[in-house]
């Protein structure tokens, strides 16, 4: 195997494939990145879990595939100086060369043959096209919700609902919240999908730059996601199916409905939390208090040890005025993602949860669950 490329288009291109791999592998190969030179360098990562796969323009003189370790590799690509890279291999070698101008460097390789596919045929699944902004909507408005640790399984994955004909619902909850958002997707009709995504992936998709006007294309197996971009493709496989209804934890009556700017009522919370986040005892510690009265939302907070915080927001309120107790870090993940003009929040009856929307996008949803203190 024999290529050359620009030094910048191989370091954005391992980039990429690094986001594949995991840091606990399970095998040393893992750790790898497939080169594979044909008419161009196509680089491959996986973790088993979830795959990457990146086309960089290369000069290919001599054909062929290695795995070398992805780490190092990146790390020295990224620290050469700019110019072109050649790397090269023998078939009887087993390390590969690497060299830009005087400098060169040697790395051990892996049987490019033991690397493990990245994912299942696409042949039979459901196909969308998706505008350049949905994924990073996506990320905005739902992902922040859905669980970051491993641990909590389904819950660290996106539901995807669909009834057969592109009228799709994502959602994200890691339990202690909820978000989702509504939108008609273009597809052939066909069978229904309720499939639930690695928000790992999701949020991965979501980052690739794409030009605006291009659409992504999203596969959906019975087991496996796909993400196609021009020169990126990446790959997971699905949670099983243990996502929970979650119609069921949607509050439908509501007595206090609310409309001011998410902008600072998101400020006010923040600047709360900053206290409340000093709080030593574990029950109360990180938690703000919006009292609803009249024409205003008083954010509070305290600390034993330190003193308390007030401020106040002006709002259009009508119904029955409350005190709501939030997790301050919580609340404010979900008034971010919608600060930028003015918010509804859809009060329930019983003070049981709370929904929170920006007013020029009702199809994008936040439910927060207030902490009830005995």
């Amino acid at each position: 195997m024999r290529l050359t490329c620009e030094k910048q288009d191989l370091a954005s291109g391992i980039n990429l494939a690094l986001r594949a791999i995991s840091g606990r592998a399970l095998l040393p190969i893992l750790s790898g990145i497939l080169f594979e030179a044909e008419e161009g360098l196509c680089l491959r990562a996986t973790d088993l879990e979830m795959g990457l796969q990146v086309n960089v323009p290369a000069e290919v003189e001599v054909k062929g595939k290695v795995v070398l370790p992805g780490k190092i590799v990146g790390e020295m690509v990224r620290a050469l100086p700019g110019g072109r890279v050649t790397i090269q291999m023998g078939p009887e070698d087993s390390q590969a060369l690497l060299t830009c101008g005087d400098l060169s460097l040697k790395v051990n390789t892996y049987e490019a043959d033991q690397f493990p596919p990245m994912g299942s045929n696409l042949e039979e699944a459901v196909s969308y096209n998706l505008a350049a902004d949905f994924l990073p909507q996506i990320a905005k408005y739902v992902a922040v919700a859905a669980a970051r640790e491993d641990v909590r399984g389904v819950f660290s994955g996106l539901l995807w609902e669909d009834p057969g004909d592109g009228r799709v619902t994502v959602v994200g909850s890691d339990t202690y919240r909820m978000a989702w958002m509504h939108s008609t997707l273009e597809r052939e009709p066909g069978r229904a999908v309720r499939a639930v995504i690695p928000s790992r992936a999701v949020l991965d998709a979501a980052r690739v730059e794409v030009e605006e006007g291009t659409a992504v294309r999203l596969s959906l197996t019975e087991s496996h996601a796909a993400f196609a971009f021009s020169e990126v493709l990446i790959m997971c496989r699905l949670f099983g199916l243990g996502y929970p209804d979650y119609h069921a934890v949607i509050p439908v009556s509501f007595g206090t409905r609310i409309t001011c700017s998410g902008h600072q009522l998101a400020e006010a919370v923040e600047r709360a939390g900053l206290l409340a986040k000093e709080e030593e005892s574990k029950v109360r510690a990180n938690l703000v208090n919006l009292d609803i009265t009249g024409h205003t939302i008083r954010v509070s907070s305290q600390a034993s040890q330190l003193g308390t915080f007030s401020d106040t927001v002006p709002a259009r309120i009508e119904g029955q005025p409350g005190v709501i107790t939030f997790n301050a870090r919580y609340l404010l993940e979900g008034l971010k993602a919608h600060e930028g003009g003015d918010i509804d929040i859809e009060v329930a009856r019983s003070f049981e949860g709370v929904i929170i929307k920006s007013v020029e996008r009702p199809d994008v949803c936040y439910l927060g669950v207030p902490v009830r203190l005995e």
